[in-house]
């Protein structure tokens, strides 16, 4: 069994927030240890995720996941490691 990697590290999210019931976004994901096939995670579920390099990527987060106000945990998961999380806030 392969060591478990190192572990992403997430340094900003942008936006960070938006508005209850909005459409969806492209969530830009800033930080280091990113790898081709990396998967920004919402409260733990996998968005649609685009690798641009080992410090940036970007997701799609749905409208559905807008719809109401509250916080969600953002991670990026690599083969064998998720990052710690930073929090998104949709406002009401």
């Amino acid at each position: 069994m392969p060591p478990p990697s190192t572990p992403p590290t997430l340094t900003a999210i942008s936006p960070s927030s938006a508005a209850a019931a909005g459409a969806a976004i492209a969530l830009s994901v800033s930080g280091s240890g990113f790898v081709a096939g990396a998967v920004v995670q919402w409260n733990g579920s996998p968005l649609s995720t685009f690798f641009l390099n080992g410090g940036a990527i970007v997701a799609l987060v749905p409208s559905a996941l807008l719809a109401s106000s509250g916080t969600a945990g953002v991670t990026v998961a690599i083969p064998g490691s998720v990052s710690m999380p930073l929090t998104f806030t949709v406002s009401p």
